[in-house]
């Protein structure tokens, strides 16, 4: 596993990086706009060119900004993290429109946004691979209402899929309801709570960590095996999904 790191300076150089995409052209087959937007995915390329079998993992900025579409263009597909409320229909259904623009297309705006652009210089937008209903509780389990989609977002993102399936990756299966779409296309994950915490504050794996008390900022904090296990088995569910 090889991890490129992040920089702080990221936010800085957003102003720049949003004037150098869009700088005029100087001739007719200058795309600047397509050259910054793929950046991240040619240098994916070069080193998939090197060796067989690299699978990437991008984790994005949630704000749509200009080095989120970096990554979004870099990518095949997206895993997209859904908290378990209806106030997600809002913001699931703002993806879409943000990746794929909105019907009919906004009459002042609309050829100005990155779906329009991305369509008019040929920059492949990913498919979603997952819907991952994010930090569901041990008392919200999804058994009940807070499934991994809530019904409003669900029927948000299945009225989305039926009119544009290939928003979405193929379906190895018919689905025809709100129901099948959701079992289908997401998946609950529990919050990792106190095991979560310790583990990124002390840098350790959580298959490597023990039943007992651990510091944090010189606090003894517990952590609960039979929690731990429960974690790794969410992470085990939604690798095999992937």
């Amino acid at each position: 596993m090889y991890l490129l790191c992040g920089d702080g300076n990221m936010e800085p150089m957003t102003l720049a990086i949003n004037e150098a995409a869009s700088a005029r052209a100087l001739t007719p087959n200058a795309q600047h706009w397509k050259w910054v937007i793929e950046i991240f995915k040619k240098f994916i390329d070069n080193i998939a060119d090197c060796q067989d079998d690299w699978m990437v993992f991008v984790d994005t900025n949630p704000s749509f900004s200009i080095y989120t579409q970096m990554a979004v263009a870099a990518v095949n597909r997206l895993l997209t993290p859904i908290n378990a409320d209806d106030s997600s229909k809002t913001a699931a259904s703002a993806m879409v429109a943000l990746l794929h623009g909105t019907n009919p297309p906004h009459p002042i705006y609309g050829s100005w946004t990155f779906a329009e652009v991305a369509k008019q210089q040929k920059v492949r937008v990913p498919q979603i691979h997952l819907l991952i209903g994010n930090r569901l509780t041990q008392f919200e389990g999804p058994a009940t209402a807070f499934a991994a989609l809530s019904d409003a977002t669900s029927k948000a993102l299945y009225d989305i899929y039926k009119q544009n399936p290939s928003y979405f990756v193929n379906a190895t299966k018919t689905i025809s309801t709100k129901e099948q779409f959701r079992n289908y296309y997401s998946i609950p994950l529990r919050d990792f709570n106190t095991a979560g915490v310790v583990c990124a504050h002390l840098g350790r794996l959580l298959s490597s960590m023990k039943q007992g008390y651990y510091k944090v900022y010189g606090i003894d904090v517990k952590v609960n095996s039979e929690k731990t296990k429960e974690c790794l088995n969410a992470i085990d569910m939604i690798v095999d999904r992937l």
